[in-house]
């Protein structure tokens, strides 16, 4: 604990990382004085961080270009170059408004193939019930198409969020699902007889 005391006009560092000159390091208020040493490290630092960014986030290419746009304006670019990039899958881009936030929800209503993957096996658990799956749903050519919608939609957005402090800043959030009836059109390679059945009546 310090036994001097601080004195006024003077910046003290209270809460120090390792090796730091700090009070709560048990350094005296004259060993915990900021300096223009480490003012001037601090201002170094924060330039490195992109735009107005807090908590070194990432912004994407076209963020700044459609940053006043209405959502709705975006979603329908986002929709046009995933109709541009996959012209024979049906895709659908919609808005959402909450209280203190936004999202855009896409959906691969069909992605013109069958995504799902043959290895899959959703019985494959351990005798503890852990599970032990090696192989998801879907195959790697849908996982594929799912990750470049994501980055087609990121590249309107930005995410200076930082969950550990619990803080959020984004332009709008954004979720890339397949629909959950896509079984209907692609029958999934696991599907015991009697479900293709009852899809076989559906159809």
């Amino acid at each position: 604990m310090a036994d001097d005391e601080p004195e006024y006009g003077k910046q003290y560092l209270l809460i120090g990382g390792i090796g730091e000159k700090a009070i709560s390091n048990g350094n005296s208020w004259e060993e915990s004085v900021v300096t223009d040493e480490m003012r001037a490290k601090a201002k170094a630092d924060a330039a490195k961080v992109p735009g107005d960014l807090y908590t070194r986030g990432w912004e994407g290419a076209k963020y700044k270009d459609t940053k006043d746009l209405p959502l709705k304006e975006i979603a329908k670019r986002i929709k046009a170059e995933c109709k541009e990039k996959y012209p024979g899958a049906n895709v659908s881009v919609r808005t959402e408004h909450y209280s203190m936030g936004c999202a855009i929800n896409i959906s691969i209503n069909d992605p013109g193939f069958n995504p799902y993957n043959p290895k899959y096996d959703p019985n494959d658990y351990s005798i503890n019930g852990c599970s032990k799956r090696t192989e998801g749903p879907f195959n790697q050519r849908a996982l594929d198409m799912k990750d470049a919608i994501s980055k087609i939609a990121d590249q309107y957005n930005y995410d200076n969020s930082d969950g550990m402090i619990d803080y959020f800043d984004t332009n709008f959030y954004c979720g890339v699902a397949f629909a959950y009836d896509l079984d209907e059109k692609y029958p999934k390679p696991w599907a015991k007889p009697e479900e293709l059945e009852q899809l076989q009546e559906i159809n």
